[in-house]
């Protein structure tokens, strides 16, 4: 199969698309048991065909073949690290880091777990390291859900039978099938750059240009009381939480680029639009697409009035998302590439509490992986905010050449300074 579903937008950036790897430090909140959580994750490498996935490269094109499931252990997915008298959980964790990016970069499973054991749950760390090829947030929310499944029965002493899943596949082919039988349009021509505003025209003169190592990363993190406080201000504005801070990004983009548009990058899952022939409730796999969404900015507005000014301009690109897919993103050969922005912003939040999944938060080690030397970045300046359990973190990266350009550091003050006044009241 010939791989664009999702990532397309990764394989123009990336330099080396092999190390494209990316994961996370989880601290659950009950201790994990090594035997019960090793017959989970053999559960979902035996369900998923994408994460058993092999890639060949052809002349430029990644092609995409799916193992069988006795052709790959589900062991080699999962390995624990026992607690190392006199060794931190820093130095732990890079060891755990460094044992899994020591075997060749594209050997499936291309998702690996390694559990740092400890006797208390505070002190064990679950490390996941995955190839976004394969794996991206919804897929990795998913994933959660079942590896709690398969964790609770084998705790139970009533391991689930195995069961596969091929709506990835599945899921290909009907992207496939729709785009053939999609009429014959005519691509419009990309905007010249001077007829862009500001943040547009210098995002689009930056993009690709920019290596991943020298970006800047600016990070707020709200814990679980500030975070509910977020929630009360944004549904007291009658908005959604990832609306309330689409309207605080754009409220510090208005101190660059007073009035106009700007195009944001928004990705967009299959879960949320359209009407698939495919079941997509259990969909794994990067299938998570690149939505460019155009929306106003106007010097003078709040945050609120931001966000309710480009809800509808969001619902609006929403409404075409499915076609966007089908004509982007099919895999068929031929098929246009898509005129995407150069500016991000994201929101990812991971499944609601309940007594069926295992609780983690995120752990306050930051998990270090090399990057190629000249992976470029994606986008030169972009917006993420992603919820773990109870807490909020959200990530901007800037290229350096932006900031120079645009004074952005001045912005993202004024960003966090209204995301921390909103976490504390309600004006």
């Amino acid at each position: 199969m010939r791989l664009l579903l999702g990532q397309l937008y990764d394989q123009r950036t990336a330099a080396q698309l092999e190390s494209f790897y990316v994961g996370e430090v989880l601290i659950p909140q009950e201790r994990l048991n090594p035997l019960y959580l090793r017959e989970a994750v053999c559960f979902i490498l035996h369900k998923y065909p994408v994460l058993r996935a092999s890639f060949t490269r052809n002349e430029g094109e990644w092609n995409m073949h799916f193992l069988a499931p006795d052709q790959l252990p589900g062991e080699v997915a999962f390995s624990v690290l026992d607690e190392a008298a006199g060794l931190s959980i820093d130095a732990r964790l890079q060891a755990g880091i460094d044992a899994l990016l020591a075997s060749p970069s594209m050997t499936p499973p291309l998702i690996r777990y390694v559990l740092l054991d400890a006797e208390q749950a505070e002190r064990q760390r679950l490390l996941v390291i995955f190839h976004h090829l394969v794996c991206d947030g919804i897929s990795s929310r998913i994933l959660w859900r079942d590896i709690s499944r398969a964790y609770r029965a084998a705790a139970q002493g009533e391991p689930l039978p195995t069961e596969t899943c091929d709506s990835y596949p599945a899921f290909a082919q009907e992207l496939a099938e729709r785009y053939r039988a999609l009429p014959a349009a005519t691509q419009p021509s990309p905007e010249p750059l001077a007829a862009l505003g500001t943040l547009d025209r210098v995002a689009h003169e930056l993009s690709g240009k920019t290596l991943a190592s020298t970006q800047t990363c600016h990070c707020l993190h709200l814990q679980a009381a500030e975070l509910q406080a977020l929630r009360a201000c944004a549904a007291a504005w009658q908005l959604s939480l990832s609306d309330c801070l689409l309207g605080c990004w754009l409220h510090a983009l208005s101190s660059v680029q007073a009035q106009g548009s700007v195009d944001l990058m928004m990705w967009v899952s299959p879960h949320f639009i359209g009407d698939w022939h495919t079941p997509v409730a259990e969909l794994v796999g990067s299938v998570s697409f690149p939505l460019p969404v155009r929306v106003n900015l106007q010097a003078g507005e709040g945050p609120r009035e931001a966000a309710h000014a480009a809800v509808a301009q969001v619902q609006q690109a929403m409404a075409s998302a499915q076609d966007f897919a089908i004509r982007h993103f099919s895999g068929v050969p031929g098929a246009p590439v898509p005129p995407l922005a150069a500016i991000g912003f994201n929101f990812i939040s991971s499944p609601r509490p309940n007594a069926n999944l295992i609780g983690y938060q995120l752990a306050p080690e930051p998990l270090r992986l090399a990057s190629a030397e000249q992976q470029m970045a994606h986008l030169p300046l972009s917006f993420e905010a992603e919820i773990h359990a109870h807490t909020l973190r959200i990530t901007v990266l800037v290229s350096p050449q932006m900031t120079h350009r645009l004074a952005l550091d001045a912005v993202i003050d004024r960003l966090f300074g209204h995301v921390q006044s909103m976490a504390t009241t309600c004006n």
